[in-house]
């Protein structure tokens, strides 16, 4: 790590003697020091609103939500906290805090408010504790975001059946399942579509990998291959307490890569017992047969808590053997690979005493897999083809102190974190092994965060809060790749190791302006927020986003918001120093001998992609139907700077005034040595002549560059309700679409072209419907996915691929609580894909590439698993 000292300095002693300063106030009010009188208006007490309240005996968790979609707060509790815990009947006219405090009498949690959220947990220190209010969207303890939240618990992702994580953002439908996933196969259009080392990462809107930010309990992770991708498949599900994603653009709170958005995964805090599972589970077609295996433990004492998980699973492969629509491919191509994987992660959080705290999150992964290709319908891979095996490790600690000021709270973070992933490929011919190549795509992170928030003064309307924080983040990317030859004693060695550095700053300010209390017609809430991020990267300068929010609650039964805001994504390590080629290639079309010199791969000028978002939601939560909320977005990005290669084809590229901004005609022998010097490995012949500087017409330039602009536009709808019903069971119903419209411009010049409902894209509609029964210890699920139909536009006469529907059942049984030893276990059977849908199939012009669209349809077809469960508590 390299640290300067110079004005970034200045920028971070700023914005630490900024925190300090606001938190004195609050210091000397608590000593007893002398401040200004306050206003009449600002001593008389808020009178919180009351309400009829008419809810009946149902679940903790289902009564607190109902609270807060009553009354627009944000309730913010752990899953543990509240399971089996049940509420009883509110028949009375209270404010929100005084019904909380009724439902959670007698349960042993605390009710703590900081502004429009109130968090219900376990007491810490005999004490409630705010350090872990945690509401992604925002940087202010409290704060409402005004973009809309998707919230995913460890019931729901059992509810559903899915064994990690990967599985449950691929069924969202913000998501797109392209990028680095497991099945993602040979011969998809678009550089981001690789399966590297059959992690699973986010990519919302379809907009790539590097374009979504993966948090793990707000902290960063470590990128993986050279997309920038996060394999979210590496944390233990066991360990999960919610999946929180905000499927709009957060550069502002959060920096580089939050285009699309964020995704944040928050781990279980304070578990207590030990818990062991085991599943099995095969695709019936044949292929994927799994096995895994978990065991979570925890305790909890009065000044802090541990929790400790380790996951182990492994899963065969799918050949094209098992399936009946890849008969155009030879038995053993890999449509779904081997895989194994192995993961561990510890949280801890410990009070000091005095209002300090200190935690740490640890996790490490290591997964391997086996991916076999072979190049002929009627030869194995080992004949004429190739076998590729990937293992890669990730590891990462995140330790934090944290303390209270005054009314402030203020932590300084350290994160350091590693990925590497080495591929081994062999390619063989007449079934003798010709070479291997050895990749190793290794990638490092290191950052420092502080950070503070607390109120800075009082409105009528409550108090205006105020986050601000600093920090330094390096991400480092090292590559080595060998050709090592199995007939000769040539070896091809390609090199590079390569550093960004980024010193950063942000302020967030929240401000209420109505309130309930104020009694003002038509607008029950009201309130405005700004945040401000500045990023100086050494290499490609500053970049400044902002971001505006509001939130306006109609009334109890409508809230609308909207935000605006600019976000960016820093160019890949990949991108940037990937090793330059420069080749010489023949002129078709002009005298015999003509050449022209072709430059490729990264260019070290790159800047930050760029982009413009906007976001407006109505929320409806209809008192007259308790338990029912609708929620409708729009969303609009305008996506510019992308870093693209810009050319597809060199043929006829001289004379085509398209890519004259690429292209230097009859280049001087001074420019042509410069080409050729930023070659590595000098120039690469590929005619059958040799070089001779008068007879090399052009030199084109497809290293990568900002060129690229992508739109995106399109709706999101959700829609839930739960109803109580006799004989304490319960019924719970909920739907979700997004469609989305995309189109891209390559370069100025050349028209936009749709990507959304396009192969090897998103399609511009994703649903999924579900309903959950409950009945005491018995659950069952049903969901209904489907990922819609897309063009085929890759040759002149377009044709229609057909989507994917799948049904999914899980069924679910808990025994009683007690200390026998059938007590405290749970049986569970799941079956995907029930009816067995098939991917439909397209044109392949290769034997080695899958025939569907593997971004988008997967291959496994209906499987069935059987998981079994036991607690000690």
């Amino acid at each position: 790590m390299h640290i300067h000292l110079d004005g970034r300095t200045a920028l971070m002693a700023g914005i630490a003697a900024t925190a300090l300063a606001a938190a004195m106030p609050v210091q000397a009010a608590a000593s007893g020091q002398s401040q200004e009188p306050a206003t009449a208006k600002q001593a008389r007490p808020s009178q919180p609103p009351l309400i009829a309240w008419n809810l009946p005996a149902q679940p903790l968790g289902e009564a607190l939500l109902a609270i807060g979609r009553a009354t627009g707060l944000e309730i913010v509790f752990a899953s543990e906290d509240v399971a089996g815990r049940s509420a009883p009947a509110l028949n009375a006219r209270l404010g929100a805090d005084a019904a909380i405090a009724r439902l959670i009498a007698g349960t042993g949690l605390v009710a703590e408010r900081e502004g429009d959220t109130i968090v219900v947990r376990r007491p810490a220190n005999g004490t409630a504790s705010g350090d872990d209010i945690v509401v992604t969207g925002s940087r202010i303890r409290g704060a409402p975001p005004a973009s809309p939240v998707i919230r995913l618990t460890s019931e729901d992702i059992r509810n559903a059946g899915q064994s990690d994580l990967g599985q449950t953002l691929r069924a969202i439908p913000q998501n797109f399942n392209g990028g680095q996933n497991p099945g993602v196969g040979g011969g998809v259009r678009g550089a981001d579509n690789v399966n590297v080392n059959s992690g699973s990462s986010p990519n919302l809107r379809g907009l790539g990998p590097d374009a979504t930010l993966t948090l793990l309990n707000g902290k960063r992770m470590a990128y993986g291959g050279v997309s920038n991708a996060i394999d979210i498949s590496a944390i233990p599900v066991d360990a999960v307490d919610r999946v929180e994603v905000v499927a709009d653009g957060a550069s502002a709170l959060y920096g580089s890569d939050a285009i699309a958005g964020v995704v944040n995964i928050l781990l279980k805090r304070d578990y207590e017992g030990v818990s062991a599972n085991a599943r099995f589970g095969a695709a019936t077609d044949g292929g994927d047969v799994e096995q895994q295996y978990g065991l979570l433990g925890g305790a909890k004492w009065s000044s802090g808590g541990f929790m400790a998980a380790v996951d182990r699973s492994h899963s065969s492969a799918i050949l094209a053997r098992n399936r009946s629509y890849t008969a155009n491919q030879e038995d053993t191509a890999t449509l779904y690979p081997e895989m194994r994987s192995t993961s561990a992660l510890a949280s801890l959080h410990q009070s000091l005493g005095g209002g300090v705290t200190v935690s740490t999150d640890l996790l490490y992964n290591e997964r391997t897999h086996v991916i076999q290709a072979p190049f002929s319908a009627t030869a194995p891979y080992d004949f004429y083809g190739t076998i590729s095996r990937a293992r890669s490790e990730r590891f990462s600690i995140a330790p934090q102190l944290n303390a209270k000021i005054g009314g402030w709270a203020v932590s300084a973070g350290l994160v350091r974190a590693e990925d590497k992933a080495h591929l081994s490929t062999i390619y063989a011919t007449g079934g003798v092994d010709q070479y291997d190549t050895r990749i190793c795509m290794c990638n490092s992170l290191t950052s420092i965060d502080l950070a503070a928030d607390g109120k800075l003064f009082d409105l009528a309307a409550g108090g205006v809060r105020l986050a601000l924080g600093g920090g330094y983040r390096e991400n480092r990317f090292d590559q080595k790749r060998r050709r090592i030859s199995f007939v000769g004693a040539a070896t091809t060695v390609s090199d590079f190791s390569a550093a960004q550095e980024s010193w950063y700053g942000y302020g967030e300010l929240f401000m209420p302006l109505v309130s309930p209390d104020m009694a003002i017609p038509m607008l029950d809430r009201l309130s405005l927020s700004a945040a401000l991020r500045y990023e100086n990267y050494r290499a490609m300068g500053e970049v400044a986003t902002p971001k505006l929010g509001v939130i306006a609650t109609i009334s109890p039964d409508l809230k609308l918001s909207a935000n605006w805001g600019k976000s960016f994504k820093a160019p890949t390590l990949y991108q940037q120093f990937l090793s330059q080629d420069t080749a010489l290639l023949n002129v078709a079309g002009a005298p015999a001998g003509s050449t022209m010199l072709y430059l490729s791969g990264g260019n070290p000028d790159l800047v930050p992609e760029r982009s413009t978002s906007w976001t407006a939601t109505a929320s409806l939560t209809p008192r007259a139907l308790p338990g029912f909320t609708l929620e409708l977005s729009y969303f609009d990005i305008a996506y510019s700077k992308r870093v693209v290669t810009p050319i597809a084809s060199t043929t006829g590229i001289l004379s085509n005034p398209l890519y004259a901004a690429f292209v230097t005609l009859a280049p001087s022998l001074a420019q042509q040595q410069a080409a050729i010097a930023l070659s590595g490995l000098g120039l690469n012949n590929l005619t059958s002549n040799a070089y001779d500087p008068a007879r090399v017409l052009g030199i084109v330039d497809n290293r990568y560059t900002n060129v690229a602009r992508q739109k995106a536009r399109g709706a999101d709808i959700s829609a839930r309700y739960r109803a109580e019903l006799d004989d304490d069971a319960a019924l719970t119903l909920q739907a979700s679409a997004s469609y989305i419209e995309s189109e891209r411009q390559l370069f100025d010049g050349q028209p936009f072209l749709q990507v959304a409902g396009t192969i090897f894209n998103s399609p511009h509609w994703r649903l999924r419907s579900g309903a959950v029964y409950e009945q005491g210890g018995l659950s069952v699920a049903a969901w209904l996915g489907h990922i819609g139909k897309v063009t085929d536009d890759r040759t002149a006469t377009h044709v229609q691929v057909a989507g994917q529907t799948s049904l999914d059942l899980t069924v679910r049984y808990r025994t009683h609580e007690g200390t026998g030893a059938t007590d405290n276990m749970e049986f569970a059977l799941s079956v995907q894909n029930l009816l067995n849908d098939k991917p439909a199939t397209i044109r392949t012009d290769r034997v080695q590439f899958v025939p569907y669209d593997s971004t988008n349809y997967s291959a496994i077809g209906r499987f069935v698993g059987f998981s079994i469960t036991k607690r000690w508590q």
